[in-house]
């Protein structure tokens, strides 16, 4: 015969599977509806990005192993690139798949790889252009310049004093989005609009102890 307290221990347990399950599904809905207005690409890279970030290996399908190796070895090789941990991928790896177009975004991910692979935070120009080498990338026109712009213009990059720089939290994001142009794109347009409400909310603020 099964106790009261037995019985009870049994519900609990049940009650609270449930409501694991249930926040679940809210999870898995709310990644449906944000993946859904994205393109295929965009969503594999979406989801490959956040498992490289958790430490978690996204299970390849049957439809994942029969597509081309080269196309499997590039994802790969952006899930190395994004995540914080494991095996850091090569200097040339990483400006492969990243991909950046201007000097502005080389400098910007040579110094984010500086940062999270070679644990070096604060760098010179010097030090990006000797990774720049060891990655044969084609060489800086004006690598002083890129900084400088990177600094001043993107706000990629932030003095970290005795001439040194480091990466932002703007270029940081900057550099989870690449190769994605759309998704960069997008960073800087919601940190554009960040910037527009926080001054808004400063002139009402102004306003507001005038009158």
């Amino acid at each position: 015969m099964v106790d009261g307290g037995s019985r009870l221990g049994h519900k609990e347990e049940a009650m609270a599977k449930s409501s694991k399950f249930s926040s679940e599904l809210d999870a898995l809905s709310a990644v449906l509806t944000a993946l859904d207005p994205l393109e295929g690409g965009q969503q594999l890279w979406v989801l490959t990005t956040a498992a490289g970030k958790l430490g978690v290996g996204l299970e390849e399908s049957s439809s994942q192993t029969s597509r081309p190796a080269s196309l499997r070895t590039t994802e790969s090789a952006a899930a190395r690139a994004n995540s914080s941990g494991g095996e850091a991928p090569s200097p040339k790896e990483f400006m492969r798949v990243k991909n950046p177009q201007t000097e502005v975004e080389k400098v910007l991910c040579l110094g984010h790889y500086l940062t999270a692979y070679r644990a070096q935070p604060h760098f010179k120009t010097r030090d990006l252009t000797a990774l720049n080498q060891e990655a044969a990338c084609p060489r800086l026109t004006n690598p002083s310049q890129a900084v400088a712009n990177a600094t001043k213009q993107s706000q990629y990059l932030a003095s970290a004093g005795g001439g040194n720089k480091q990466v932002t939290a703007l270029g940081e994001e900057i550099v989870e989005a690449l190769p994605d142009r759309e998704a960069m794109a997008l960073v800087v347009s919601q940190r554009r609009a960040g910037r527009k409400k926080v001054v808004r909310k400063k002139a009402d603020r102004t306003a507001r102890r005038k009158g």
